[in-house]
């Protein structure tokens, strides 16, 4: 991630820039390899998870008779663009937490099904012991 500020001392203003060039699939990689091929598989088999933003941009502005500060200014446009960056990543695991919610539910049915299954045929083994 690449942070830049650009001051404008004479309108008291300050604008921070975040790009991005990882996605929630880049970040899981760093942690365990198995679960990013997972997520990447998810978005092959059911489309792309709608990606998040890669670039963010806030702005810092003293209200009224404010003096300016450089330091606060940077401050405040810094937690905004920071804020705006979470924001866009949780959206971007909230996607893929659903979707896997999804495929456990899906997948706990069909082991259900198979457990009835197993039950029914060892109920009418029984009768030939």
């Amino acid at each position: 991630m690449k942070k830049r500020f650009i001051e404008i001392p004479e309108k008291k203003m300050v604008i921070a820039m975040l790009d991005k060039k990882y996605s929630a699939v880049d970040e899981v990689k760093r942690i365990n390899h198995r679960a990013a091929f997972i997520l990447n598989r998810t978005d092959f088999i059911f489309g792309r998870a709608p990606l998040a933003n890669s670039y963010f941009k806030s702005i810092a502005r003293c209200n009224g008779n404010d003096t300016y500060d450089r330091k606060i200014g940077r401050n405040i446009a810094r937690r905004k663009v920071d804020y705006k960056y979470h924001k866009s990543m949780a959206n971007q695991y909230n996607y893929y937490i659903r979707l896997l919610e999804d495929i456990i539910a899906m997948l706990e049915q069909l082991r259900n099904e198979h457990i009835q299954e197993r039950l029914h045929i060892e109920s009418e083994m029984q009768e030939y012991k």
